[in-house]
Parts: C-alpha cells; sequence; structure tokens
C-alpha cells in the first residue's frame, strides 16, 4: 500500500487535467455557446500550457436522449466539432474527441453500471433532475452517471 507521501508526491508531479463533454444534438445555439463553449475556451485560454485539457463530444449521451437517425447523428457530431473549432477551441491546448471513438468508456460504464442499483442513482441530483424532465427514462439516462469515472481516468496510470 502507498502512503500518503508517496501519493501526494506523485500527484504533484502531475499537471492539472480538466474534461468535460458536449452532446451533439443539432446546431450549436445560444446558450451552448454562453453555457459551455465561450468559458471552456476562457479556461482554455487562461491556464499555463502544461495544463492538459480533454473535450469530448459526447455522442453517445446524445443518442441516450432518444433514438436519432444515423445520418442526422453523424450531421451533428461534424456540426459540433467543426463549431468548436470555430469558435476557438485550440486543437494544440485541447484534446477533442468522439466520445464512440473510446470503446472503453462504454465497456467500462456498463460495468460499473451493473454495480449500481436504481436506488443509488436516484440519490443523484442530476439522475433526479432528468428523471423529472423526461415521462419515459431509458436504461442509458441511468447509466449515464456511472460513466463519470470512466470518462476522468483519461490516460492508464495517471
Amino acid at each position: 500500500m502507498r502512503s500518503v507521501r508517496h501519493f501526494c508526491k506523485e500527484v504533484c508531479q502531475h499537471p492539472e487535467l480538466y474534461f468535460s463533454g458536449i452532446q451533439p444534438t443539432g446546431v450549436p445555439h445560444l446558450g451552448n455557446y454562453f453555457g459551455f463553449i465561450e468559458p471552456w475556451i476562457q479556461l482554455q485560454n487562461s491556464l499555463p500550457s502544461t495544463t492538459k485539457m480533454i473535450l469530448a463530444v459526447a455522442d453517445q449521451h446524445a443518442i441516450s436522449l432518444g433514438p436519432k437517425p444515423p445520418d442526422e447523428l453523424r450531421a451533428n457530431i461534424r456540426r459540433m466539432a467543426a463549431s468548436l473549432l470555430a469558435c476557438g477551441v485550440d486543437p494544440s491546448r485541447t484534446l477533442l474527441f468522439r466520445q464512440s471513438s473510446v470503446p472503453q468508456i462504454a465497456q467500462l460504464s456498463w460495468i460499473l453500471g451493473s454495480l449500481q442499483t436504481v436506488a443509488q442513482l436516484q440519490r443523484l441530483p442530476q439522475f433526479k433532475e432528468k428523471a423529472t424532465k423526461c415521462v419515459r427514462i431509458s436504461s442509458a439516462r441511468k447509466i449515464f452517471p456511472c460513466e463519470f469515472p470512466c470518462l476522468l481516468n483519461p490516460e492508464p496510470g495517471y
């Protein structure tokens, strides 16, 4: 077992990491821009270059909201990625990727989702909020909160 001192030393050697994602639900609108895109770009431009920034186009989350024709989803993914770049997301500072291009996210999400009960998920504020807004909630929306740990460890050994 590692000592606390060893753990603190290891953590201090790693630069900070920021991770977030945005769903490609259509053409980005002003709410997307002012609520997420602009703050992300300001953060990207204000942090030291040693800070790791990772941004996912969360296509798997988008399909959990309801079925979309594959062509529409592909177009929305391209639109979102192009919009993020056009608004100022800098690929030399921010790693931009499509969530479904990393199969380990879905695999680990399935495992973590299998370990959670619906009662445990119902205690999560975000789950409660989504459940009250949706008359018909998909099982993917129930597993969604279990995906956070999968997304927060993007590098092996980090």
